[in-house]
């Protein structure tokens, strides 16, 4: 089940603060769950124009950068 976006609070998830230090994700970037260990590795750099619309998700969390 998809948990609401709420603009307004922080988000102090390891892979959003990634996104914001570097931009968004680039090719070779990698994500994990902390939850499962499912990984997940960039093939293509993102190029969206907001980076605040970038996210990748896990068992209900947010992935962690690695």
């Amino acid at each position: 089940m998809a948990r609401p976006r709420n603009q307004d609070t922080e988000t102090t998830t390891r892979a959003t603060d990634h996104v914001e230090q570097a931009g968004t994700p680039k090719r070779g970037d990698v994500y994990r769950c902390d939850v499962c260990g499912m990984e997940l590795e960039i093939t293509t750099d993102c190029h969206c124009a907001d980076k605040s619309e970038v996210h990748f998700e896990c068992c209900g969390q947010e992935l962690a950068a690695v």
